[in-house]
């Protein structure tokens, strides 16, 4: 077997915040209907916005593409030298394209027709899951001056009928602070357990089993974890993902972790001051074993509200990642890098 450092790592998306010259030109469709100015389009229909995502459908197998149709704020080519952009890519079940490459063309202030004299291609991946891009236009000639349009065509050797979302586009620099703590990016709501946990766990379906958490007081949710004897630490992240497959509010983005001193922690996946996480005991529950309450069921750790991010904070990137995207870069549950 394959040994890879991030099956023991804690995996979590940065909350640092924007920094100057970081992000100049940035888009992310969490309205829905709403299309950010991104209105124009040829050989594409079933447009929309919904869900946290642009989509369309290609009604040819080339020359497909989409843009804003006004002038953004024009971007330095010299020091914004980096695309990135998240997309999912579902080819038709009769395609009999390759389906190996999208291209994005762009004007500038001094040269405001689009050809391919600038423009840049990029190799896609067209495997129906989400995929980060990032593309390096510092090894791109023709791009310089101030970019101010661009155009998006998601698959250039494609089929009709393909099927693409985006996630979000911003041109920038990787150049950049990362963080895992910033002050003002708030807290989260959190429940922590009271017994370090320091021995493997075994997990028995219809034995203790199932775990009940309200997050952001949003319900009761039972959840269901793996059978499996494990370290803490795998049984923490298998609670992660039950959880994140609830798919709703705090639960989405939801972290259960140990803490320095083996503790059980499960964070909400919102930093709010309403943001909070209660745990409760019931059949077949594994609170005992998870060093969350005593004996008699009763809850014996700690428990926090988290608090409001600073009125002028504003996250590095418009996107974070969800902790199902999280959990399949590790690779360590057979259900972690299923599409979302």
């Amino acid at each position: 077997m394959v040994y890879s450092i991030l099956s023991e790592a804690r995996i979590r998306h940065s909350v640092a915040p924007r920094q100057a010259d970081a992000v100049q030109y940035q888009v992310i469709w969490d309205e829905n209907g709403n299309l950010k100015d991104w209105t124009t389009f040829v050989n594409m229909d079933i447009v929309g916005a919904w869900g946290g995502f642009l989509f369309g459908t290609k009604r040819t197998a080339s020359d497909s593409y989409i843009g804003p149709s006004n002038d953004f704020t024009a971007v330095d080519a010299l020091v914004n030298d980096r695309i990135f952009f998240r997309m999912k890519y579902d080819k038709h079940p009769k395609s009999q394209g390759d389906t190996t490459f999208g291209k994005i063309q762009w004007t500038t202030t001094s040269d405001p027709i689009f050809d391919d004299n600038k423009s840049v291609t990029f190799d896609l991946i067209a495997d129906g899951r989400w995929q980060f891009y990032e593309i390096n236009m510092a090894e791109v000639n023709s791009w310089v001056g101030e970019i101010n349009r661009v155009r998006f065509f998601p698959c250039e050797d494609g089929f009709f009928n393909d099927e693409f979302f985006l996630g979000f586009f911003e041109i920038g620099t990787n150049v950049f602070d990362f963080s895992f703590e910033e002050e003002d990016a708030g807290t989260p709501g959190f429940a922590e357990g009271a017994i370090a946990l320091n021995q493997s766990i075994a997990i028995e379906k219809d034995v203790n089993d199932k775990l009940i958490v309200n997050i952001d007081d949003y319900g009761d949710v039972q959840i269901t974890l793996t059978p499996q004897t494990s370290r803490p630490f795998l049984i923490a992240r298998d609670i992660s993902l039950q959880l994140s497959k609830v798919g709703v509010g705090g639960y989405i983005r939801a972290d259960a972790f140990l803490t320095e001193d083996s503790r059980l922690r499960i964070e909400s996946g919102t930093r709010a001051s309403d943001s909070s996480v209660v745990i409760k005991d019931g059949t077949n529950s594994a609170v005992r074993d998870l060093g969350l309450t005593d004996a008699a069921g009763f809850f014996i750790g700690i428990t926090g509200t988290g608090t409001d991010p600073d009125v002028n904070y504003v996250p590095l990137s418009a996107y974070q990642p969800t902790t199902l995207e999280i959990l399949s870069l590790s690779c360590t549950h057979p259900k972690a890098n299923e599409p979302p």
